[in-house]
């Protein structure tokens, strides 16, 4: 299980273009090797977020794609995480 799952430390951070070529930070896979090797972690099967901020959900996507991880979050997180584009002041 993790607690959030976004974005990686500032050192290992990938900037590039969005739409408007402006600045934008983009999700890369961290710590999950460091867990395998490290401590013998072969499965995420739940992960919960404890809000909503990139630095904390944006890599669940990730985690749900290669691990077939499950999200477990609160009701009022749920709702955002499920249809982002629907809260317009969501980061």
């Amino acid at each position: 299980m993790l607690i959030d799952y976004g974005l990686s430390p500032i050192g290992h951070l990938h900037l590039s273009a969005d739409h408007a070529s402006r600045p934008a930070v983009r999700f890369i896979e961290h710590h999950i090797d460091q867990l395998r090797d490290s401590y013998g972690v072969e499965e995420i099967e739940v992960v919960i977020p404890t809000h909503i901020h990139d630095d904390h959900v944006c890599g669940i996507p990730h985690l749900q794609k290669h691990f077939n991880t499950q999200c477990w979050a609160l009701d009022g997180l749920a709702k955002v995480i499920v249809d982002p584009a629907a809260w317009a002041t969501t980061p």
